[in-house]
């Protein structure tokens, strides 16, 4: 029973790296021979779906971080607490959120780079670190330093939390008042980035920041960053 089982794990991990190839082959085609793909749309684009599904997730599923978490008390056991657990659950998605962004930009403006990659490792992504320089060159173009510094900054925190509960959770530190930062930097990428503008989360995203800003306590810090995504209104 235990031999059967393990060889029916070998046998759908083979299914899976069968998958990856198929997938890398795929991709490859939609930017280089588009009659050949089966793709409709970019691969890229599709990521950014995707990512903005996981941030509609954290947002209105998984439950966004509130204030009540930041000064819990560590003696108690903090991992069977629901609301802790719904938090920790909100900042994984904001993490890998921002990393399958900076992933899609990499594949949009350089799609030959990262198919490469993808053929090369039997359908491995580009390491993140490559992806990240491609997209920080880009941004570097046209926004100031300090903006792209604050971008940067938000990606290592949102990373930064990702990594520790992913790795160990015990260090975990609750602070609702900056994922306000994860959410801005998601969308402002996701609407510089994608070609298309069937993104309907990005309304949930920006009405999620337009409520913090309404609910501001005074003295309370909430970070705010120099770039944006939600249109300029008049008041």
């Amino acid at each position: 029973m235990e031999q059967e089982t393990l060889e029916q794990i070998k046998q759908y991990q083979q299914e899976v790296v069968k998958h990856h190839r198929a997938a890398t082959y795929e991709i490859w085609a939609y930017y280089h021979e588009p009659d050949a793909s089966k793709y409709e749309s970019p691969p890229h684009d599709q990521q950014f779906k995707q990512a903005a599904a996981y941030i509609d997730m954290a947002l209105t599923k998984v439950g966004a971080p509130g204030d009540k978490w930041k000064d819990r008390d560590v003696s108690v056991d903090w991992l069977s607490r629901r609301d802790w657990s719904r938090q920790m659950a909100a900042d994984l998605f904001y993490g890998v959120t921002l990393e399958l962004i900076v992933s899609a930009v990499h594949l949009k403006l350089d799609p030959r780079d990262y198919v490469t990659h993808m053929a090369k490792t039997e359908g491995d992504t580009p390491y993140i670190d490559n992806s990240r320089a491609c997209l920080v060159e880009d941004l570097g173009r046209d926004i100031p330093y300090s903006h792209l510094k604050e971008i940067e900054a938000s990606i290592d925190l949102a990373k930064m939390k990702r990594n520790n509960l992913a790795h160990f959770g015990h260090h975990y530190l609750g602070g609702s008042n900056y994922s306000m930062l994860f959410v801005t930097v998601a969308g402002y990428l996701i609407d510089r980035y994608a070609d298309t503008t069937e993104i309907p989360e990005l309304k949930t995203m920006a009405e999620y920041l337009d409520q913090l800003d309404q609910e501001k306590a005074d003295g309370e810090i909430y970070p705010e960053l120099s770039v944006d995504f939600r249109p300029v209104t008049s008041d």
